[in-house]
């Protein structure tokens, strides 16, 4: 496995397994207890060379099995992108088409976020894959995302 891959797969782990709740907690409120706010994000595994932007992400809610959950994706960019398309898919997720797809603006030196809203079809490990597009010339960038999903109701 490469090391890139292992390290944030590693990270997204704790990040999405650290919602602050006591073991044995079961009530649906805890189940979907905020997990991530402000700066908590993680980077993205690029799987592309060169990239339009950088791309951290955060688990706003836990993910388990059938249940709706958010991830924040955070781009920045050093130049200007006027009009960067994020496009996102997964085979073991299902994300809502109405966030699946976006189109963002990036001042030069900021961060733009955009939420992705989606429900996980079975426990493990997987990942939400991220492609950038620049509108201005086509160039594109690829990245994983790992997501530790939890057992429905837990």
């Amino acid at each position: 496995m490469d090391k890139r891959l292992f390290v944030a797969l590693v990270a997204a782990c704790v990040a999405a397994g650290c919602s602050g709740e006591k073991a044995g907690s079961h009530s649906p409120s805890a189940a979907r207890a905020p997990v991530a706010t402000g700066d908590d994000t993680v980077a993205a595994v690029s799987q592309s060379g060169a990239s339009i932007a950088a791309l951290r992400f955060a688990v706003v809610t836990k993910p388990a099995v059938g249940a709706q959950s958010d991830l924040r994706l955070d781009l920045f960019a050093e130049a200007a992108v006027p009009e960067l398309l994020v496009q996102a898919e997964a085979e073991a997720i299902t994300v809502d088409p109405a966030t699946a797809k976006a189109s963002v603006a990036i001042e030069a030196g900021k961060t733009a976020s955009h939420t992705l809203r989606i429900t996980p079809r079975r426990e493990g490990l997987t990942r939400v894959t991220v492609r950038l597009r620049s509108g201005a010339d086509g160039a594109e960038s690829v990245y994983d995302i790992p997501v530790l999903v939890g057992a429905a109701g837990g």
